[in-house]
């Protein structure tokens, strides 16, 4: 598993975490057996990216070598539980003169193709933010 510090802002990484009724959270035990309170907690897909990081739930994933759809991005998530991962794609198609936002979910196939471009909790507003100037600029260029 992989936990999200919050007070030390960092990952801690642990095959071991417990809940507490008491303080409504979840912990993490250290590599020095200490208890760490953490959340945005994420499984390990099994999975490596191009860039040799592991692959885990919530991480945000891009296809650098996709030249047939460069305007996307995923998100890993676990569906209710599931043993398999999955991830989320968002990408950009015309649609009727208009470019629309689409996603659509797929198994992770051939991580080796994927750049962990960060995290849900840490830069998903930036990454969305560029994918939205990438789609304005698109619809202006259809304008043109």
């Amino acid at each position: 598993y992989r936990g999200y510090d919050f007070e030390n802002e960092k990952w801690i990484y642990s095959e071991t975490i417990k809940w507490s009724d008491a303080v409504d959270c979840l912990f993490m035990l250290k590599e020095d057996c200490e208890w760490q309170r953490v959340s945005n907690i994420g499984v390990f897909s099994k999975c490596w990216s191009g860039n040799n990081e592991e692959i885990y739930e919530g991480d945000i994933l891009k296809e650098p070598y996709n030249t047939k759809n460069k305007y996307e991005y995923g998100i890993v998530r676990q569906e209710n539980y599931a043993l398999e991962l999955y991830v989320e794609w968002h990408y950009l198609k015309r649609f009727e003169g208009k470019w629309e936002e689409i996603t659509s979910k797929a198994t992770i196939m051939n991580s080796k193709k994927y750049v962990v471009v960060g995290n849900e909790c840490e830069n998903l507003e930036e990454v969305r933010a560029e994918f939205l100037e990438r789609k304005e600029s698109l619809e202006n260029e259809y304008l043109s």
